[in-house]
């Protein structure tokens, strides 16, 4: 356990290769990132999901995991997604769990959830849970790419352009980075 400081609740240490990959901003590191819209539902909504997602901007940690795992069982791609960065990264009441947050991202990204496709990817690259498996990565990065997800065209750009999984190519690394950088 990590010893709370004033503001932040006690709870497991988040590993620091991971503090810039949080999707929320979590109360063990007292840090915001980037929203991912995917993930945070808007004020009206109603569901166990968004109900879980405001008991963890609370603190309530225990009760939003406990309710988070509901979520996902049920079959909420969101749900399923975020527990599985939950176990990812620690926090949330929840112990790092590599092989657990493996499982999940599959399960998301056979919901379709693009952002499970770029997570999927760093899992193989960097052999989060599982073994290294380069190849297997930019796969996923180029799936996550296609389904508009920012980080997996960067990702798949860097594979290329640096031949992680592929023979290096940095004339099609550049061509896919500047296709990647087009607005949608």
């Amino acid at each position: 356990m990590k010893k709370a400081t004033r503001g932040q609740a006690e709870g497991p240490a988040v590993a620091e290769w991971a503090k810039p990959y949080l999707f929320l901003p979590p109360t063990v590191t007292g840090t915001w990132v980037k929203p991912n819209l995917f993930l945070h539902p808007s004020a009206s909504e109603k569901s166990d999901f968004s109900l879980a997602i405001r008991l963890s901007r609370r603190s309530k940690d225990v009760e939003a995991a406990k309710l988070m795992q509901r979520t996902a069982a049920a079959g909420d791609r969101r749900a399923t997604y975020a527990l599985a960065t939950w176990y990812r990264y620690g926090g949330r009441a929840l112990p790092v769990d590599l092989r657990k947050a493996l499982r999940l991202f599959k399960q998301s990204s056979k919901a379709g959830v693009a952002e499970a496709f770029f997570e999927l990817g760093r899992s193989y690259e960097l052999g989060l849970g599982t073994k290294k498996a380069p190849a297997k990565a930019l796969d996923n990065y180029i799936e996550a790419a296609l389904r508009g997800n920012r980080g997996g065209a960067v990702d798949t750009y860097r594979c290329i352009f640096w031949g992680i999984g592929t023979k290096a190519n940095k004339n099609l690394g550049f061509l896919v980075n500047d296709l990647g950088s087009v607005p949608n």
